[in-house]
């Protein structure tokens, strides 16, 4: 589950608003469970690449948190070759 938290957290950060946002609890949910995730053109490739493995719904088949350090985002962020930049 917190491989999907930090998913919505970089998501939000990044796009400036979170992937799923509604009025209600159930609202929201059922959003989530439903609809696939919005992105935005601007996302970078590979960024979305990650972002999509966190945000699988299946858990089993789901990035998790040994392997998500194997993700070539991570390692670009690690080596400094990405930039992450957050809009306010």
């Amino acid at each position: 589950m917190l491989d999907r938290a930090l998913a919505c957290i970089l998501y939000e950060l990044y796009i400036g608003e979170p992937p799923f946002f509604a009025d209600g609890l159930y609202r929201l949910i059922d959003m989530v469970v439903h609809n696939p995730v919005r992105w935005p053109k601007e996302i970078p490739p590979l960024l979305r690449d990650f972002l999509e493995r966190l945000l699988i719904k299946d858990p089993s088949t789901r990035l998790s948190w040994p392997e998500l350090l194997d993700h070539e985002y991570v390692k670009d962020l690690v080596q400094g070759t990405v930039v992450f930049i957050c809009y306010t």
